[in-house]
């Protein structure tokens, strides 16, 4: 099969998981996965309890202070590339509290989000309306994200070119992904492949990234490496360490802001 990613045909084989074949694009240097079923995981009530604490140490609610703090330094970066109180769209909105802490700071906010149980949880607790799926979206949207959103989706080509008509001229379309070419999946390939999510279909590297949205007709203006773990590398888990793998664009995620302007029309 050829990459999700880029498209790429020449792939190798680099490890067999319960129900796929991990696979390394030649091209790209993403890895995605070549499935022979499906994953145990739905995103329900479990997904967002159980399954967080498993990655976290906290259920997504329990972890919400450490989400709006995120959402916080995110909504900070977009808040100087779009007009003040412009809207945005959440695509993966989850329980709501990224598309709460916008509005909180003045943005006109809402999801798009599959999970019946964290549309429902999103409206009763905060009041954050979501979509089921992104044909009831109306734009034009001053800033649409996806955060770990999109190595999620079988296709992301397409999924991106349904999603960029519905931003403004001069939208940002904001992806946070885990990255295929971070310092674990370079340099403890095991550790990697036991603690990488069943449930993704792909994990870019910023060069793949980069392609899929040119690709698309967007250039990409800021890019930031997170997910700093010297420990998994058998580095110290020292601050000194972080710095260097952050400068190293080692980090095992990252966001990257892309601008479309020229390429996309909104949808009215």
């Amino acid at each position: 099969m050829n990459c999700p990613v880029c498209n790429g045909s020449g792939s190798d084989a680099v490890y067999a998981g319960g129900f796929y074949l991990l696979r390394r694009c030649r091209s790209c240097r993403s890895n995605f996965q070549e499935r022979t079923g499906a994953p145990s995981k739905r995103y329900d009530g479990d997904y967002f309890k159980d399954n967080h604490r498993k990655a976290y140490g906290k259920t997504y609610i329990e972890d919400e202070a450490n989400i709006r703090a995120m959402a916080g330094r995110r909504l900070g970066i977009i808040a100087g590339m779009i007009p003040a109180g412009g809207r945005v769209l959440d695509i993966g909105s989850a329980l709501g509290i990224f598309c709460d802490e916008a509005r909180l700071r003045g943005f006109d906010a809402e999801g798009v989000e599959v999970s019946p149980y964290a549309r429902t949880f999103a409206k009763k607790t905060f009041g954050v309306a979501s979509r089921p799926d992104l044909a009831r979206a109306r734009g034009p949207f001053d800033a649409i994200t996806l955060w770990y959103t999109l190595e999620h989706v079988e296709d992301p080509r397409s999924l991106l070119a349904a999603v960029l008509p519905l931003l403004s001229e001069k939208g940002v379309l904001a992806v946070a992904v885990p990255n295929g070419a971070g310092a674990c999946a370079r340099f403890n390939p095991a550790k990697y492949y036991a603690i990488r999510p069943e449930e993704h279909f792909f994990e870019p590297s910023p060069r793949g990234l980069r392609m899929m949205l040119a690709g698309q007709g967007c250039r990409i203006v800021r890019t930031e490496f997170f997910g700093l773990h010297p420990d998994r590398v058998g580095l110290p888990d020292r601050q000194a360490v972080r710095k260097l793998q952050k400068a190293m664009r080692l980090g095992d995620t990252f966001e990257v802001y892309a601008s479309a302007s020229g390429r996309c029309t909104a949808r009215p």
